[in-house]
Parts: structure tokens; C-alpha cells; sequence
């Protein structure tokens, strides 16, 4: 089956004025919860892509404390020895001034442990989270798309190279973690009983957890067809970050293919869809996952979106 995908890049308009207004109410809040939130770069990446040092300041500003990288290493929008076309040198000075820390960073495709290795020690970061398995992308009518794995046999191949990934990082003292979407969800025929395979359950119990950790993109669970909660009991503390986004299913009234990326659409910022974000946080809390990053895939308001997240997450408490 093909998959087309819709591309993540999308038009990122930020509102100064609700920006401003939203930054005013989280200053108000006294809530205080057990682990600092922070920003998937991501989410701003156009800001970043033409002013870095003022995409920091002004997220330090919005009560942010925590920033994931994201394609590092790879050379995609940006040059691979760099963080935002920054040396890491410089992006750590940006990170000190604002009273910022960037403990995370995602990679795409190939990558050079060594170098990241190296931009680590620089820019503070050990943890390196495969943001989507190489098995999943292909070319559709010349565009990158995802599309689920759909051979048992592939779901061995992806979970032997991950183990073997973790063992790359764990030998340079990094942490290893895999991010899921929804495409890991699907299920297939098993070759070896009558029941169906679920990839991501599949990948998870034939990957050593002391190598791959997880990070659960919460949204893309829900979008998935699962519930978070049960997600974050049932894998416990092998979760060492997040991605805090809420899921709204009115955001299209027409049917949605299957498993395309058309379904990003449907990511909303915390509070503003169905996942029951009070018993998430407590059970985050409970596991001790304390990089929670928030993320919104395609938005027009970029800013805004993360600071009603941050200040909706803040005043659960």
C-alpha cells in the first residue's frame, strides 16, 4: 500500500499580540509542576531558520527552559556540524544567556556518532532520539512519504538496527531513545500465529530497553487509535522524554486515509483535544519523565500555540 505524505513544513505566521497577551497570563500562574517543559525546536523552525539567537530569547521569555534539537548531524535545512547553521560553541552561548538548556536532540536518517558525540559535549546534550525509522520513509511520486512496514521480517530488520544504534550511542555514554508517529501503529499478519502484529509492540519487545528508550509523542499515540495512559503504563520507565501535543478528531469532518501525514493536522496544543492531560501529567510524574517537550506540528501560530501549552501544562500543577 502507498502512503502519501503531507509535508510538515508549513507556513508559520506568529502573532505578537496573543503572544503577548498568553506570556502575561502564565506570568500570573503560581502552579508549579515537578519537571521544567520544554519546546521542541520544531515546532518554530521557520523562526529559527532566519533569527536563532532571537528564537531563544524569545522563548526563554515565554517561560520556556528546555529546548530539543532537532536534525542534527544529518545535514537536512542545516549544515551537519552546526545547530541552526551555529557552531556549537555559539549556540551554547546563546543557550547560557538566556538561562536555556537543549539536554535532547533529534536525528533523521544517516548520522555520525562521533560528531554528535562532540556537539554534545558542547551544546549539553546526551540524549539522541531517532525521530523516524529509515524503514518507514520512501519516495512517492518524488516526495519524501511514510507508510507503515508492512512485512514481519522488516519489523526484525528496523528493531536489529536499532539495538545496534543504542549500542553505538551507549558506547560513546549517550542515551538512545526512539519517537514514534502513528505509521508504527499499524498492524499486519503474523507469520507465526493467528494473531496480528502491531509494529511498534513488535520493535519494543525485540529491542534491548536498557539501549532504546522511548520517547512517546502522545499526540501521534492518540491519532494512532491508543490511549496514552495505557501507552505510558504499560512501558513504564522505559520512557525517558515526551511530546506533549492534544489530539482533536473535529479539526476534519471528511475521512482521512489511513496512516498519512494528512493526520498532523488534526495535533492541537495541550488542552485543546481529547487526551486526558491531568492523569497524563500525574502519571509522568509518577514515572519520573522529566523532558517533556511541547510540539505542534503544523501550526500558523507557532509561538502562540506552545505558550497556551506551556501555560495550560503549568496550571495542572
Amino acid at each position: 500500500m502507498t502512503i502519501s505524505r503531507r509535508q510538515f513544513l508549513g507556513t508559520s505566521a506568529v502573532s505578537a499580540l496573543s503572544l503577548g497577551a498568553l506570556i502575561g497570563c502564565q506570568k500570573a500562574s503560581v502552579a508549579k509542576p515537578a519537571a521544567q517543559y520544554g519546546i521542541q525546536a520544531y515546532m518554530v523552525r521557520e523562526s529559527f531558520m532566519q533569527d536563532v539567537a532571537g528564537t531563544v530569547e524569545k522563548l526563554a521569555k515565554a517561560g520556556f527552559k528546555e529546548l530539543e534539537l532537532f536534525g542534527l548531524g544529518s545535514g537536512w535545512m542545516f549544515p551537519a556540524d552546526t545547530i541552526f547553521g551555529k557552531s556549537p560553541q555559539e549556540f551554547r552561548a546563546i543557550l547560557d544567556a538566556n538561562g536555556m538548556s537543549a539536554p535532547a536532540a533529534h536525528i533523521m536518517g544517516e548520522y555520525d556518532k562521533d560528531l554528535l558525540k562532540r556537539m554534545g559535549d558542547v551544546a549539553g546534550f546526551n540524549t539522541v532520539i531517532e525521530a523516524v525509522g529509515a524503514e518507514l520513509m520512501h519516495t512517492v511520486d518524488g516526495q519524501l512519504a511514510i507508510k507503515p512496514i508492512t512485512e514481519e521480517r522488516v519489523l526484525a530488520q528496523m528493531a536489529a538496527r536499532l539495538n545496534a544504534t543504542g549500542r553505538d550511542f551507549a558506547s560513546s555514554g549517550m542515551r538512545f531513545a526512539y519517537h514514534n508517529h502513528h505509521v508504527e501503529f499499524a498492524s499486519i499478519e503474523s507469520h507465526v500465529d493467528d494473531d496480528d502484529v502491531v509494529g511498534y509492540d513488535f520493535i519494543m519487545a525485540n529491542t534491548d530497553p536498557d539501549l532504546v528508550k522511548i520517547e512517546f509523542d502522545f499526540g501521534w499515540v492518540t491519532a494512532a487509535g491508543r490511549n496514552p495512559i495505557d501507552m505510558l503504563n504499560h512501558y513504564g520507565s522505559r520512557v525517558i522524554s515526551c511530546h506533549l501535543k492534544d489530539y482533536d478528531a473535529a479539526q476534519f469532518t471528511t475521512e482521512l486515509e489511513p496512516f498519512t501525514m494528512a493526520w498532523s493536522e488534526r495535533l492541537v496544543t495541550p488542552g485543546a483535544g481529547a487526551i486526558d492531560f491531568p492523569a497524563l501529567v500525574k502519571l509522568l510524574d509518577q514515572y519520573g519523565v522529566n523532558q517533556r517537550f511541547i510540539e505542534v506540528d503544523v501550526t500558523p501560530d507557532p509561538f502562540g500555540d506552545a505558550v497556551k501549552g506551556l501555560v495550560y501544562l503549568k496550571n495542572l500543577g
